[in-house]
C-alpha cells in the first residue's frame, strides 16, 4: 500500500471518514471513489470529497482511471485557488506518465515539481480546513 497524498503523496491524503464513504473491497480495490460524492459546492463539499479519498491505497490505484476520476471530482468542488493545481495533477495522471503497472512511475517524489506542489497545497488546505 502507498500513501496517496492527494496525490497521493495526493493524493494523499486524509481520511478517518474513509471507512464510511469510500472503502476497499476484499481484494483491496478502491470501490466507490470520490466522484460518487460530488453534488455540492463550497468548503463543505470540498471537505466531503477530500475526506472520502482513501489515506492508504493499493499500488494499482496510483495512476489508474479511478485515481484520475477522484482528482477530477476533488477539483470540481475545490476552492478557486486549488483548482488550477488539481487540474494539473489530473492532467499529469491522465497523460499516462503514471501507470499502475510501472512502480517507478508511481513514485510521487519523481513527479514534476508543480504536480508535487499542487498535492502539497491541497493537503495543507484540507488539513487546515477539513
Amino acid at each position: 500500500m502507498r500513501r496517496h497524498g492527494v496525490g497521493v503523496a495526493l493524493m494523499v491524503v486524509v481520511g478517518a471518514v474513509t471507512a464510511l464513504v469510500a472503502g476497499c473491497g476484499s481484494d483491496g480495490a478502491h470501490e466507490s471513489g470520490a466522484a460518487a460524492l460530488v453534488g455540492g459546492s463550497g468548503p463543505d463539499a470540498f471537505c466531503v470529497v477530500y475526506l472520502a479519498l482513501p489515506a492508504e491505497v493499493p499500488e494499482r490505484y496510483v495512476g489508474s482511471a479511478q485515481h484520475v476520476a477522484d482528482i477530477a471530482a476533488l477539483a470540481s468542488v475545490a476552492p478557486a485557488e486549488l483548482q488550477p493545481g488539481l487540474e494539473r495533477v489530473r492532467q499529469f495522471l491522465a497523460s499516462g506518465a503514471v501507470t499502475p503497472d510501472d512502480a517507478d512511475s508511481r513514485s510521487s517524489g519523481d513527479w514534476p515539481a508543480d504536480v508535487r506542489q499542487a498535492i502539497d497545497s491541497t493537503q495543507a488546505y484540507g488539513a487546515s480546513r477539513c
